[in-house]
């Protein structure tokens, strides 16, 4: 857990379906705890910030939301354990 806010924060690297990058990216954008997200260069398509209240939440959002989006093929959770 990132320290400070003593807030879960986590990168999501994402990869989509061909040709619809841009339409997963504006759906991720709208959902509640991703606070940034941008299309990337390299085996991954997108990368997501996410910040949420805590441990529960993140697994809700990363299991029960992101990963059952349509066209999103694979993801990678990175948490973060240390914030300067």
């Amino acid at each position: 857990m990132a320290e400070g806010r003593g807030l879960p924060i986590a990168y999501v690297l994402i990869r989509t379906d061909i040709g619809v990058e841009k339409k997963v990216l504006e759906e991720l954008r709208k959902l509640d705890g991703v606070e940034e997200a941008f299309l990337i260069f390299g085996p991954w398509d997108i990368i997501v910030k996410l910040n949420v209240e805590d441990r529960t939440e993140l697994n809700r959002l990363v299991i029960w939301k992101i990963r059952r989006m349509e066209h999103i093929t694979q993801t990678q959770t990175l948490s973060v354990i240390e914030e300067e």
